[in-house]
């Protein structure tokens, strides 16, 4: 049997700043070595970008965080491009903890801006802390964390919130406690403009272009994503769409779920007093369900089956 091999026609040969119809848009995959051969060659600033994109994430997926950012660094788009650094920062920092190497990853949270990756990092580190026994250096992580959530948007701060009282909680119950009515209050305020369950999405930088007639291209887009798994970073590009995940190590919990209310089960009654606070019975009712079927399994106790009807 003849093999098959893949055949363009001539005119999908070549590049024109005026054609969809270009190497990148080929449904092939192209290596390091001819991307950046590509790149020498192309004046096509839109081709240029596209390429420097492709290189930088095929460096981020390698682990190869120095020359990630030489190419990232070269992106156009400001915002996009403050985004995307970030976001190689934190992976590289995070890889840092999963190594068992917290000190050259809190060398690298020094350099990073207030915010979410660095709230993020410090709790990750905490936990790092932890595991090695060092309560006062998580506690003050911990607490440097939380100044930074104050900062992070609506629909993030919630999420985050859990996650900090899910490693405070190991350190002090009663700082956890607080943070728990924090979280509360800031998932009263997220749901009022969103629905519980939904995946939070939270626009970072870029904008699209719309419009009838002649078409344009979009900008650049990252925003970050949050649900019961975690956060996740996502970002669009010229066509090409990735969601990379913000892998945080020793956070056990990121929404008021059994994971998180097991931890505080010793602490069953205040608890449930904080949780009746929320205003939006769509999350009331699973949070409290939650904390019952956590505490019944921090107590060993299982629920007596309905006898059934005869």
């Amino acid at each position: 049997m003849r093999r098959l091999e893949p055949t363009l026609p001539d005119q999908m040969k070549q590049d024109s700043p005026n054609s969809e119809i270009s190497r990148l848009s080929r449904p092939f995959v192209f290596s390091d070595e001819e991307n950046e051969s590509e790149l020498e060659k192309t004046t096509n600033p839109e081709k240029r970008q596209r390429l420097i994109y492709q290189l930088a994430t095929s460096a981020w997926d390698k682990g190869d965080f120095a020359r990630a950012r030489k190419f990232a660094s070269d992106l156009e788009h400001k915002e996009f491009r403050a985004q995307f650094l970030s976001a190689i920062d934190y992976a590289e920092a995070a890889k840092a903890v999963e190594e068992g190497r917290p000190d050259a990853a809190l060398a690298l949270g020094k350099d990073f801006p207030p915010g979410f990756e660095r709230s993020l990092l410090q709790t990750v580190l905490a936990a790092a802390q932890l595991a090695k026994g060092d309560s006062k250096a998580a506690y003050s992580l911990l607490d440097a964390a939380q100044r930074d959530a104050d900062n992070v948007s609506t629909s993030l701060r919630p999420s985050l919130l859990v996650a900090i009282a899910s490693v405070l909680v190991r350190v002090d119950r009663d700082a956890a406690l607080e943070l728990l009515t924090r979280a509360v209050a800031a998932f009263n305020e997220r749901d009022k403009s969103e629905k519980p369950g939904e995946t939070v999405r939270v626009f970072t930088g870029g904008a699209s272009v719309r419009g009838s007639g002649r078409s344009a291209a979009p900008e650049p887009e990252a925003y970050v994503t949050a649900n019961s798994t975690g956060f996740s970073k996502a970002f669009y590009f010229q066509g090409s769409f990735r969601s990379l995940a913000l892998k945080a190590k020793g956070i056990e919990a990121y929404e008021l779920n059994a994971k998180l209310l097991r931890l505080f089960s010793a602490d069953a009654e205040r608890a449930e007093a904080i949780l009746s606070q929320l205003q939006d019975e769509a999350r009331l009712g699973p949070a409290l369900a939650a904390l019952a079927a956590a505490y019944l399994d921090a107590a060993e106790i299982k629920p007596v089956k309905a006898p059934e009807k005869q």
